[in-house]
């Protein structure tokens, strides 16, 4: 469905860290702003509009590849290696499953109608939460722009018509609650963080929170999809695809 959190993510594409670093504050603005437009009320939008995408019998994986393959290196050394351990700074380690990497979650009939929509990098799973992942890739886009897109693919696939999808094509595994609670993980790896990019971490754990925090005051109802949001640093050996290290470094 065309919303305009998904307008919003795919015009971020077009402009600079600089310049997402300046929307990351005027978002922030807006959510601390009484009325008016936000981030908590574009994901609430949207998650209503995309109430009547189904495609309930289209499995999510391609037909032409399996759960196991693709393209994205970091998917395929976090597949390997789950079940995975996260470190904290200040908590309990935490693990996940990686259950499938690349999922085309707005796949219709045919691969073309899939085409320019994006995929989810990663879908995996920690007790009852279902996790949404998104990977930034040494030079690739940074931590604000994958927060957007998460959100952006949470509104798409935390319909009940998806969540009946999922658990028929097994995406989360068979036994997903009825009304699961979406935890998303934004996965650094081999992040440059001494530049531009870098210093968008810590304003995006700002904007996660407030969003948090709006959705719950002005959209309760909307806000019992979302459970925790992590970013994760990863350290891959590129010579094999393993995993050296995952950190998590803020969590709200």
């Amino acid at each position: 469905m065309a919303t305009f959190l998904r307008e919003l993510y795919e015009v971020l594409s077009c402009f600079s860290t600089a310049t997402h670093a300046s929307m990351c504050d005027d978002l922030l603005r807006q959510l601390a702003a009484t009325g008016g437009d936000n981030l908590a009320a574009y994901f609430a939008v949207a998650l209503q509009a995309n109430q009547s995408f189904s495609q309930i019998e289209q499995p999510f994986i391609p037909d032409t590849r399996s759960a196991k393959t693709g393209t994205n290196p970091v998917a395929g050394a976090l597949a390997k290696a789950s079940p995975l351990t996260v470190t904290t700074p200040s908590a309990a380690p935490f693990e996940f499953t990686c259950l499938h990497r690349e999922v085309p979650h707005l796949r219709a009939a045919t691969r073309a109608e899939q085409r320019d929509k994006g995929w989810i990098d990663y879908v995996a799973r920690t007790g009852d939460s279902p996790i949404l992942g998104e990977i930034k890739w040494k030079g690739d886009k940074n931590p604000f722009y994958a927060f957007v897109q998460l959100l952006t693919y949470l509104s798409e696939i935390a319909t009940p018509a998806q969540i009946e999808r999922s658990v028929r094509h097994d995406l989360f595994g068979p036994d997903l609650p009825p009304v699961p609670v979406f935890d998303l993980h934004i996965v650094l790896a081999n992040f440059n963080d001494r530049g531009e990019k870098g210093k968008l971490i810590g304003p995006t754990q700002q904007l996660a929170s407030a969003f948090k925090k709006r959705l719950l005051s002005d959209h309760p109802a909307t806000a019992t999809c979302l459970g925790q949001i992590l970013c994760i640093t990863a350290k891959i050996d590129e010579g094999s695809q393993n995993i050296k290290e995952l950190k998590c470094e803020w969590v709200v």
